[in-house]
């Protein structure tokens, strides 16, 4: 009798049974009738209605099916939160600066998704006290969109969902994030201008992806522009570099302290320069003023070694910034070389 067939080792009849029941044109009796005419050997009695159904789901529940195989997602984070990135869900992102002392951990350049994990988790780990993040532009590589030379292949896709993986770390470990862009972030923007005619620019309004990506997290906000101020220092994603050490935070303060800007753009008073963009670490001091740079959260990135390269090796770093009430304490804000 079927009930007392070792179905373990009968697994050519199994996937019979279950190829027959997976047709559905046939009745039970009839599949009964079907497998003792293929297994006569097996089958000297006529199976009955319930040994047949017995059987086949033994042999449903001893099979593998697709359906049970965990699903490949492709952008898993983005996908958990594209109902926000899309802006078909808004968050309330009300927020307000505390006047009192206040701790920043300033970042930049982590170019996801070469980001340095090692470095950014060394920078979070000496910083975890700090009130307010501050990542200070290139966040995003954009690798697909770079002018360079590429030697690798890169899904825009991989980068936005390992960007809202980052992102969603970080909005678990800090109070308040600022984000702002850096020329890499904007470079799928820039792209899109290059293609699309000027009398359809209209449509681009809404075609930054990093604000996307930051939607979905009430506590991050995003800021709009390439530098913001927060008290008397101005963070900047300058795009400025020099040979000389130390030099391009100099230049970002010069252009809006000697060139005007700070007044045209009615900034507050200035005495502190953090200045992104250059992998680089540093701190310089001219009478009144603090100038620094932030280094980089990245990995070696390709184009860095080309021949015709001429930037110096990333130096991995971050900046902590301490105020009381809008005032720097210059002694409390220092570069971090991790």
């Amino acid at each position: 009798m079927l009930d007392k067939i070792d179905w373990y080792s009968m697994p050519h009849i199994q996937k019979r049974l279950l190829e027959l029941d997976a047709k559905g044109t046939m009745t039970q009796p009839e599949m009964a009738r079907q497998l003792q005419l293929e297994f006569p050997n097996d089958f000297k009695e006529a199976l009955t209605r319930d040994q047949l159904k017995n059987a086949i789901v033994s042999a449903r529940n001893r099979t593998e099916y697709l359906s049970q195989a965990p699903v490949a997602q492709i952008m898993p984070y983005f996908d958990r939160y594209q109902k926000y990135i899309k802006g078909v869900e808004k968050i309330d992102k009300t927020f307000a600066l505390p006047k009192n002392k206040k701790s920043f951990l300033v970042v930049s350049d982590l170019h996801v998704p070469f980001q340095n994990e090692a470095k950014l988790q060394k920078a979070i780990d000496l910083n975890r006290t700090a009130d307010t993040l501050i990542i200070a532009g290139d966040l995003m590589e954009m690798y697909n969109t770079s002018r360079w030379r590429k030697r690798k292949y890169v899904p825009s896709v991989v980068e936005y969902d390992n960007t809202v993986r980052v992102l969603e770390y970080l909005s678990k470990i800090f109070e308040d994030i600022y984000v702002f862009p850096g020329n890499h972030d904007i470079r799928a923007a820039k792209k899109l201008h290059d293609i699309v005619p000027p009398e359809l620019f209209w449509l681009l309004e809404d075609a930054d992806a990093l604000e996307m990506l930051t939607r979905p997290f009430p506590n991050i906000h995003y800021v709009d522009n390439w530098f913001m101020q927060v008290g008397d220092a101005l963070i900047a994603h300058a795009e400025r570099s020099s040979t000389i050490e130390g030099k391009p935070p100099i230049l970002t303060m010069e252009y809006f302290l000697v060139k005007g800007w700070a007044k045209r753009l009615k900034l507050d008073d200035i005495r502190c320069v953090i200045q992104a963009h250059t992998h680089q670490v540093s701190a310089v001091y001219r009478e009144e003023l603090k100038m620094l740079e932030c280094g980089a959260l990245c990995t070696e990135l390709d184009y860095t070694t080309e021949s015709s390269a001429v930037m110096r090796p990333p130096m991995m770093g971050c900046v902590r910034m301490t105020q009381y009430n809008g005032h720097t304490d210059f002694n409390e804000t220092r570069e971090i070389l991790l």
